[in-house]
Protein backbone atom coordinates (compact mmCIF):
# COMPACT_ATOMS: atom_id res chain seq x y z
CA UNK A 1 0.00 0.00 0.00
CA UNK A 2 1.33 3.43 -0.89
CA UNK A 3 1.52 5.50 2.26
CA UNK A 4 0.64 8.88 0.83
CA UNK A 5 -2.25 7.71 -1.33
CA UNK A 6 -4.03 6.46 1.84
CA UNK A 7 -5.78 3.77 -0.22
CA UNK A 8 -5.00 2.46 -3.64
CA UNK A 9 -7.69 4.52 -5.31
CA UNK A 10 -9.14 6.88 -2.76
CA UNK A 11 -8.78 10.62 -2.49
CA UNK A 12 -10.74 13.65 -1.44
CA UNK A 13 -10.15 15.93 1.49
CA UNK A 14 -11.96 18.02 4.02
CA UNK A 15 -10.48 21.36 4.98
CA UNK A 16 -10.98 25.06 4.85
CA UNK A 17 -8.09 25.10 2.40
CA UNK A 18 -10.15 23.22 -0.17
CA UNK A 19 -12.63 26.02 -0.50
CA UNK A 20 -9.89 28.64 -0.51
CA UNK A 21 -7.98 26.98 -3.30
CA UNK A 22 -11.02 26.08 -5.38
CA UNK A 23 -9.90 22.49 -5.88
CA UNK A 24 -12.91 20.97 -7.64
CA UNK A 25 -11.52 17.43 -7.90
CA UNK A 26 -11.96 16.82 -4.17
CA UNK A 27 -14.87 17.39 -1.77
CA UNK A 28 -15.13 20.99 -0.64
CA UNK A 29 -16.90 21.18 2.70
CA UNK A 30 -18.17 24.56 3.91
CA UNK A 31 -16.59 25.76 7.16
CA UNK A 32 -19.13 28.48 7.88
CA UNK A 33 -22.88 28.75 7.61
CA UNK A 34 -24.32 29.87 4.26
CA UNK A 35 -26.46 32.95 3.73
CA UNK A 36 -29.84 32.93 5.43
CA UNK A 37 -31.62 32.13 2.18
CA UNK A 38 -29.44 29.05 1.59
CA UNK A 39 -28.69 26.01 3.73
CA UNK A 40 -26.71 23.93 1.27
CA UNK A 41 -25.29 23.24 -2.16
CA UNK A 42 -25.72 20.40 -4.65
CA UNK A 43 -22.97 20.13 -7.27
CA UNK A 44 -21.80 17.95 -10.12
CA UNK A 45 -18.72 18.16 -12.29
CA UNK A 46 -16.37 16.65 -14.86
CA UNK A 47 -12.60 16.46 -14.35
CA UNK A 48 -10.05 15.20 -16.87
CA UNK A 49 -7.75 13.98 -14.06
CA UNK A 50 -8.34 12.95 -10.44
CA UNK A 51 -5.28 14.46 -8.81
CA UNK A 52 -5.11 13.80 -5.07
CA UNK A 53 -2.34 15.55 -3.15
CA UNK A 54 -0.11 15.59 -6.22
CA UNK A 55 -0.79 12.01 -7.36
CA UNK A 56 -2.76 11.00 -10.45
CA UNK A 57 -5.43 8.51 -9.33
CA UNK A 58 -7.33 8.30 -12.62
CA UNK A 59 -8.80 10.09 -15.62
CA UNK A 60 -12.26 11.17 -16.84
CA UNK A 61 -13.93 11.57 -13.47
CA UNK A 62 -17.56 12.54 -12.81
CA UNK A 63 -18.38 13.87 -9.32
CA UNK A 64 -21.56 14.61 -7.38
CA UNK A 65 -21.50 16.47 -4.08
CA UNK A 66 -24.00 17.57 -1.43
CA UNK A 67 -23.07 20.05 1.31
CA UNK A 68 -25.23 21.50 4.09
CA UNK A 69 -24.33 23.99 6.82
CA UNK A 70 -25.91 25.78 9.75
CA UNK A 71 -25.05 27.54 12.99
CA UNK A 72 -25.49 25.91 16.40
CA UNK A 73 -24.64 27.66 19.67
CA UNK A 74 -22.23 30.03 17.96
CA UNK A 75 -20.51 27.24 16.01
CA UNK A 76 -20.54 26.78 12.23
CA UNK A 77 -21.52 23.17 11.60
CA UNK A 78 -21.28 21.55 8.17
CA UNK A 79 -21.60 18.09 6.65
CA UNK A 80 -21.59 16.55 3.22
CA UNK A 81 -21.12 13.65 0.87
CA UNK A 82 -18.94 13.40 -2.26
CA UNK A 83 -19.28 10.66 -4.86
CA UNK A 84 -16.85 10.08 -7.73
CA UNK A 85 -16.82 7.65 -10.63
CA UNK A 86 -13.99 7.09 -13.11
CA UNK A 87 -13.77 4.87 -16.16
CA UNK A 88 -9.99 4.95 -16.11
CA UNK A 89 -8.70 4.34 -12.59
CA UNK A 90 -5.19 3.60 -11.29
CA UNK A 91 -5.37 0.21 -12.98
CA UNK A 92 -5.97 1.43 -16.50
CA UNK A 93 -9.25 0.37 -18.03
CA UNK A 94 -10.96 -0.29 -14.69
CA UNK A 95 -14.01 1.45 -13.27
CA UNK A 96 -13.46 3.17 -9.93
CA UNK A 97 -16.14 4.45 -7.53
CA UNK A 98 -15.68 6.32 -4.26
CA UNK A 99 -17.98 7.85 -1.64
CA UNK A 100 -16.62 10.23 1.00
CA UNK A 101 -18.69 11.30 4.01
CA UNK A 102 -17.52 14.24 6.10
CA UNK A 103 -18.40 16.86 8.68
CA UNK A 104 -16.78 19.87 10.36
CA UNK A 105 -17.23 22.34 13.18
CA UNK A 106 -15.73 25.84 12.97
CA UNK A 107 -15.38 28.63 15.55
CA UNK A 108 -14.25 32.22 15.07
CA UNK A 109 -11.59 32.81 17.74
CA UNK A 110 -10.96 36.41 16.78
CA UNK A 111 -7.36 36.02 15.67
CA UNK A 112 -8.38 33.18 13.32
CA UNK A 113 -11.13 30.65 12.62
CA UNK A 114 -10.44 27.17 13.99
CA UNK A 115 -11.92 24.10 12.31
CA UNK A 116 -12.10 20.45 13.38
CA UNK A 117 -13.33 17.98 10.77
CA UNK A 118 -13.71 14.30 10.01
CA UNK A 119 -13.80 12.39 6.73
CA UNK A 120 -14.47 8.73 5.96
CA UNK A 121 -13.34 7.39 2.58
CA UNK A 122 -15.48 4.55 1.22
CA UNK A 123 -14.34 2.50 -1.77
CA UNK A 124 -16.44 0.15 -3.88
CA UNK A 125 -13.67 -1.54 -5.89
CA UNK A 126 -11.89 -3.62 -3.26
CA UNK A 127 -9.83 -0.66 -2.09
CA UNK A 128 -9.16 -0.11 1.61
CA UNK A 129 -11.37 2.42 3.39
CA UNK A 130 -9.68 5.22 5.32
CA UNK A 131 -10.40 7.87 7.95
CA UNK A 132 -8.89 11.26 8.78
CA UNK A 133 -9.49 13.93 11.40
CA UNK A 134 -8.51 17.47 10.37
CA UNK A 135 -7.38 20.44 12.44
CA UNK A 136 -7.23 23.79 10.69
CA UNK A 137 -6.79 27.53 11.14
CA UNK A 138 -7.93 30.07 8.55
CA UNK A 139 -7.67 33.86 8.37
CA UNK A 140 -7.83 36.73 5.89
CA UNK A 141 -4.36 38.29 5.61
CA UNK A 142 -3.54 41.28 3.39
CA UNK A 143 -6.63 40.62 1.30
CA UNK A 144 -5.81 36.92 0.86
CA UNK A 145 -7.75 33.95 2.25
CA UNK A 146 -5.21 31.73 4.00
CA UNK A 147 -5.46 28.43 5.85
CA UNK A 148 -3.23 25.78 7.37
CA UNK A 149 -4.65 22.27 7.95
CA UNK A 150 -3.20 19.12 9.47
CA UNK A 151 -4.71 15.73 8.50
CA UNK A 152 -4.47 13.15 11.28
CA UNK A 153 -4.57 9.62 9.83
CA UNK A 154 -6.95 7.62 12.03
CA UNK A 155 -6.97 4.65 9.63
CA UNK A 156 -4.05 4.00 7.20
CA UNK A 157 -0.99 6.26 6.90
CA UNK A 158 -0.74 9.66 5.18
CA UNK A 159 2.75 10.65 6.42
CA UNK A 160 1.35 13.52 8.48
CA UNK A 161 -0.03 15.39 5.48
CA UNK A 162 -0.33 19.14 6.12
CA UNK A 163 -1.61 21.72 3.65
CA UNK A 164 -1.12 25.47 3.31
CA UNK A 165 -3.61 27.26 1.07
CA UNK A 166 -3.77 30.83 -0.22
CA UNK A 167 -6.70 32.15 -2.27
CA UNK A 168 -8.00 35.37 -3.82
CA UNK A 169 -11.16 36.23 -5.75
CA UNK A 170 -11.46 39.08 -8.25
CA UNK A 171 -14.71 40.50 -9.63
CA UNK A 172 -14.50 41.06 -13.40
CA UNK A 173 -17.56 42.10 -15.38
CA UNK A 174 -19.83 40.89 -12.59
CA UNK A 175 -18.25 37.42 -12.42
CA UNK A 176 -15.69 36.06 -9.97
CA UNK A 177 -12.26 34.83 -11.02
CA UNK A 178 -10.81 32.70 -8.24
CA UNK A 179 -7.09 32.04 -7.87
CA UNK A 180 -5.67 29.56 -5.37
CA UNK A 181 -2.37 27.99 -4.39
CA UNK A 182 -2.03 24.89 -2.20
CA UNK A 183 1.25 23.42 -0.95
CA UNK A 184 1.43 19.97 0.67
CA UNK A 185 3.97 19.11 3.38
CA UNK A 186 4.67 15.64 4.84
CA UNK A 187 5.51 16.02 8.53
CA UNK A 188 6.82 12.48 8.95
CA UNK A 189 9.12 12.86 5.93
CA UNK A 190 10.10 16.49 6.61
CA UNK A 191 9.54 17.43 2.98
CA UNK A 192 7.14 19.08 0.54
CA UNK A 193 4.98 16.81 -1.61
CA UNK A 194 3.36 19.04 -4.22
CA UNK A 195 2.08 22.50 -5.14
CA UNK A 196 -1.13 23.19 -7.06
CA UNK A 197 -2.12 26.48 -8.71
CA UNK A 198 -5.82 26.73 -9.61
CA UNK A 199 -7.89 29.29 -11.51
CA UNK A 200 -11.68 29.16 -11.87
CA UNK A 201 -14.34 31.45 -13.33
CA UNK A 202 -17.82 31.64 -11.78
CA UNK A 203 -20.81 32.18 -14.08
CA UNK A 204 -24.02 32.59 -12.02
CA UNK A 205 -27.51 31.58 -13.19
CA UNK A 206 -29.88 32.59 -10.39
CA UNK A 207 -29.20 30.10 -7.60
CA UNK A 208 -26.89 28.07 -9.85
CA UNK A 209 -23.24 28.63 -10.73
CA UNK A 210 -21.16 27.19 -13.58
CA UNK A 211 -17.43 27.13 -12.75
CA UNK A 212 -14.93 26.03 -15.39
CA UNK A 213 -11.41 25.70 -14.00
CA UNK A 214 -7.81 24.84 -14.83
CA UNK A 215 -4.99 23.80 -12.50
CA UNK A 216 -1.28 23.08 -12.72
CA UNK A 217 0.20 20.52 -10.31
CA UNK A 218 3.92 20.43 -9.60
CA UNK A 219 5.57 17.40 -8.01
CA UNK A 220 7.98 18.38 -5.23
CA UNK A 221 10.91 16.38 -3.92
CA UNK A 222 9.23 14.25 -1.27
CA UNK A 223 6.30 13.02 -3.36
CA UNK A 224 8.17 10.48 -5.49
CA UNK A 225 9.88 8.97 -2.45
CA UNK A 226 6.64 8.59 -0.50
CA UNK A 227 4.35 7.51 -3.34
CA UNK A 228 6.73 4.76 -4.35
CA UNK A 229 6.48 5.59 -8.03
CA UNK A 230 7.49 8.35 -10.39
CA UNK A 231 5.02 11.23 -10.56
CA UNK A 232 5.21 14.17 -12.92
CA UNK A 233 3.92 17.72 -13.24
CA UNK A 234 0.35 17.66 -14.50
CA UNK A 235 -2.30 19.90 -16.04
CA UNK A 236 -5.86 19.47 -14.77
CA UNK A 237 -9.06 20.93 -16.14
CA UNK A 238 -12.81 20.58 -15.82
CA UNK A 239 -16.08 22.23 -14.95
CA UNK A 240 -18.32 22.24 -11.88
CA UNK A 241 -22.04 23.10 -11.76
CA UNK A 242 -23.61 23.89 -8.38
CA UNK A 243 -27.06 24.88 -7.14
CA UNK A 244 -27.76 26.54 -3.78
CA UNK A 245 -30.94 25.70 -1.87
Amino acid sequence: MQKLVITTITGGLLAASSAVAGDFTVPIAPTSAPAAASIGTLATGYHNVYNFRGINLGNDMITTQLDVATQVAGLDVSAGAWYASMEDGPTRGTNVDELDLYGAVAKDLGFATATVGYIHYNNFNDGDDAQEVTFGLSKSLFGLDTSLTYFWDVETDNDGYTELAIGKSHDIFGHSINLGLTVGYLVEQSGFSHATLTASYDIPFGNATLSPYVAQVWELDELETTAGKAESNEFVGGVNFSVSF
